[in-house]
């Protein structure tokens, strides 16, 4: 057993210990006091260089800049303390000093990728996130508080209000109270020109764009070079074709609106384990000239369309779990995936929707919209006209065959009529033909009459004048839900109804057959053919195809037979129906096909080896007959009736009507070229005596090249139309 020590042994023991304790303490104190030297020595210098260059820290952000990165070295952080010399230097306390020293290293860590703007909800998210292990929340108001201490640093750091946003700039340059009243422009629509800008705020053009210029030189604002004159467009709704990319080793490069630099690549996969796969959109995107700017693209198949948007500069992958069967893998496998660019971006976009949404409004706004539309893609005048804007007409004056252009400039038709124009360059958008009877009595006939009106108007007449009429117009037809059909009705019905009920707006002129054409009018023909066809809806199956007959003269930018087809596949996925109307049965009669659906024409198409644009231009023929009978539309109706009077004898039969527009009916030269034969109701009181009458409208009809070609054989089947001056090549 070993002995315990005694009383003795303790006290040594204390007294041993007493004495490690004070040497211990001894040893510390003159280390803490050596390192208080050293660090005092330090301090001194420190200071001494902040004194010196004192208004370089203040002023010159690069300089700042190397001078905490110095102090960080050392394991000193100027802004780390709230007392002494610090304190008088920069003037906050440690609380926010410690937020100042984050808020600062966030905005540093952020600027590559924003341009040195980040919202103020965001970088108190990223301060929070930093903070984690800290026991104080941090607030909005406690982000404020900080930065308003940093304002002691320079120029460099500030909030901004844009809207009712917050933004926290660190950007060196100072935005003064042009460039915030610029952002709080922006901030309503998303963009401002230089014309708005100087117009909104009173200033003069030279004020606006140099104020514009600093915010690009910043990176706050970029150019949109989508138009000639950087203005959004309606037309900013429509993609632009990018190209197609089927495989790793088709790799698609181009442009984009925002990132400069972009490719795509498709890897094909089974993720699935079905029997034909899927697949991933590789997309890479990099160097974009804005940290405010996206991309948005739209994807498509035959057998689908997808969209998506890209704000950071890195690969993005949109995936196709599995393909819709064998059809839809070897499509794209041969052809590829289409990608479309939305030129004008996400709010450039939904400004155009915007800019389109009135256009078809039945509304002051809306007229205006058209009006202003078709000044700026056609170049057209829309003079007003004297009063009264509706003619005394003397119904003894107009004859069989005399043609009647409407142009209608608001509500829906008005809409749709205004799109037509653009892509065809017709200054009218809906026609209609004048017929006598044996008794001499004037009708109006008219192929896309809405049946809902055809028929009250019809039973107001009288038993035996209806007995004319009843038998060739199908009872089918007159109990339909406002189908659209063709109709002949009396004149003084017709017009009653275009000056009281039409709210369109409609603007009509009169424009009578020369006499010598007149003469070989074959009116009993004419009527033949008008009975023939009462009551059969208007010609949608082949309504597109008298507008496009070349691969690419026939597209407005940034249309095109891609986005043509990227269109339909939308619309066939919508309202199948519908799309089966307007163009699947026609597109079949191109093939020499039956029932192929849009998806199995496009696949057809490229199996044969040719392309969509090919299949489009291939011209339409007045005799192929569609489910419902032929196809007429309101001016091929009327120029059917003149092919069947005689008027393009001897080469009728070699002339296809269902390829003509509205312009090209117009411009024949079947018309009245002597003024002087002219009614004397025609254009009176009107200063400026037009080639034909107008009868209606506030706004005087312009026909460009009225009444210019004599008719010939191919005649209008291979015609480009491109705005604005719509320019055609001799016989084509």
């Amino acid at each position: 057993m070993r002995r315990r020590p005694g009383i003795g042994g303790l006290q040594t023991a204390a007294a041993a210990r007493d004495q490690y304790r004070v040497l211990g303490e001894n040893v510390a104190k003159l280390k803490m006091d050596l390192m208080k030297e050293q660090l005092a020595t330090f301090r001194s210098q420190l200071e001494d260089f902040a004194r010196k260059h004192k208004n370089d820290i203040r002023k010159n952000p690069a300089f700042r800049s190397q001078f905490h990165e110095m102090c960080a070295k050392v394991g000193v952080d100027p802004l780390a303390s709230n007392k002494g010399f610090w304190a008088e230097l920069l003037g906050i306390g440690d609380f926010y000093y410690e937020l100042g020293v984050q808020i600062v290293d966030i905005c540093l860590a952020t600027r590559p990728h924003n341009g040195g703007l980040i919202n103020l909800e965001e970088l108190c998210r990223l301060l929070n996130q930093r903070r984690k292990s800290a026991r104080e929340a941090v607030t909005e108001d406690d982000c404020l508080r900080a930065i308003s201490k940093l304002k002691v640093l320079g120029n460099g750091f500030e909030v901004i209000s844009v809207g009712k946003r917050k933004l926290v700039r660190s950007v060196p340059t100072e935005l003064n109270k042009d460039h915030n009243e610029i952002l709080e422009l922006a901030q309503a629509q998303g963009f401002v020109t230089v014309e708005e800008v100087a117009r909104r705020l009173s200033w003069s053009s030279g004020r606006a764009t140099d104020a514009l210029e600093t915010l690009l030189d910043e990176g706050l604002a970029m150019i949109d070079d989508g138009h000639r004159d950087g203005k959004r467009r309606p037309i900013d709704i429509l993609p632009t074709f990018v190209g197609n990319v089927s495989s790793p080793d088709n790799t698609l490069e181009w442009k984009g609106t925002c990132f400069q630099d972009n490719s795509a690549w498709m890897e094909f996969h089974n993720k699935s384990g079905n029997q034909f796969g899927g697949g991933t959109l590789h997309l890479k995107v990099s160097n974009a000239h804005s940290w405010t700017c996206m991309d948005l693209y739209v994807f498509a198949t035959p057998y689908r369309v997808t969209w998506d948007y890209y704000f950071l500069g890195r690969e993005h992958t949109l995936e196709f779990d599995e393909w819709d069967g064998k059809a839809e893998y070897e499509y794209v496998k041969h052809k590829g995936v289409s990608i479309f660019l939305m030129q004008a971006g996400m709010l450039g976009t939904l400004q155009a929707l915007w800019d389109v949404f009135p256009l078809f409004t039945n509304t002051g706004w809306g007229e205006n919209s058209n009006i202003g539309f078709l000044k700026n893609h056609m170049g057209a005048s829309f003079s007003e006209r004297p009063e009264p804007w509706v003619t005394n007409i003397s119904v003894a004056d107009i004859h069989s065959g005399d043609f009647l252009a409407i142009s209608k400039i608001r509500g829906r038709w008005g809409g749709f009529e205004t799109l037509e124009k653009w892509v065809t360059g017709a200054y009218a958008g809906h026609s209609a033909v004048c017929l006598r009877d044996s008794e001499g009595k004037l009708w109006v006939a008219e192929s896309g009459h809405e049946d809902e009106e055809l028929y009250p108007l019809l039973t107001l007449q009288k038993p035996a004048k209806l007995t004319f009429l009843k038998p060739f117009i199908p009872s089918t037809q007159l109990e339909g839900e406002g189908q659209d059909i063709i109709a002949v009705l009396p004149w003084d019905e017709w017009w009653n109804f275009e000056l009281t009920k039409d709210d369109s707006n409609p603007h009509i002129a009169l424009l009578p057959l020369h006499p010598n054409i007149r003469a070989k009018f074959n009116e009993t023909a004419a009527w033949e053919y008008a009975r023939s066809m009462l009551g059969k809806p208007y010609g949608y199956h082949n309504l597109i195809f008298s507008w496009i007959d070349t691969t690419n003269g026939n597209y407005p930018p940034p249309l095109d037979a891609n986005v043509v087809a990227s269109v339909m596949t939308v619309w066939n996925h919508v309202q199948p129906e519908y799309a089966a109307n307007m163009w699947n049965e026609a597109l079949n009669k191109r093939l020499g096909t039956h029932g192929l659906d849009l998806p199995e024409i496009l696949v057809e198409t490229e199996r044969r080896g040719s392309s969509f644009d090919a299949l489009l231009a291939i011209p339409e023929q007045d005799n192929w007959v569609y489910i419902d009978g032929k196809s007429t539309s309101c001016v091929v109706f009327i120029l059917e009736m003149y092919k069947e009077a005689g008027l393009f004898a001897p080469i009728a039969s070699s002339i296809q009507v269902t390829e003509f527009t509205i312009k090209d009916a117009y411009s024949l030269k079947l018309f009245e070229n002597d003024s002087s034969r002219l009614p004397k109701w025609c254009n009176d009181g009107d200063s400026v005596k037009l080639p034909f009458c107008q009868i209606k409208g506030k706004y005087r009809m312009e026909l460009p090249g009225y009444n210019s070609m004599g008719p010939y054989p191919r005649m209008n089947e291979k015609c480009p139309s491109l705005p604005p001056k719509y320019s055609r090549p001799k016989g084509c």
